[in-house]
């Protein structure tokens, strides 16, 4: 580390983080431990839908969970033909129809 060389892995001045997640911090990318399950589209291009693995990932819960409560007609989902896969409004609509308000006393 102490060498100046000019490797790919040089490490940035404000981080010491390698570069290579450095840049995908900038670029918004997931976490370099889930980058399999996003893989890098065009700039400017989002997906239109989920697997139940990536949006397990991002609603913070787990794919078994998503699994289950879509096929029990309990959460929002879209089949491409046999495909389960989540949509950014079904994402929404899951979080919506799942927040939990103040309990009462």
């Amino acid at each position: 580390m102490g060498d100046s060389d000019d490797s790919p892995h040089e490490v940035s001045s404000d981080s010491d983080a390698p570069a290579h997640l450095v840049q995908s911090r900038d670029q918004r990318l997931p976490p370099a431990d889930t980058a399999p399950l996003f893989p890098l589209l065009p700039a400017g291009i989002r997906p239109l839908a989920y697997t139940p693995e990536q949006a397990a990932v991002l609603l913070a819960v787990r794919p078994s969970w998503l699994r289950r409560a879509a096929a029990a007609g309990d959460i929002a989902c879209t089949y491409l033909g046999k495909h389960l896969r989540f949509s950014e409004d079904d994402l929404r609509a899951i979080v919506a129809d799942n927040a939990a308000g103040p309990r009462p006393d």
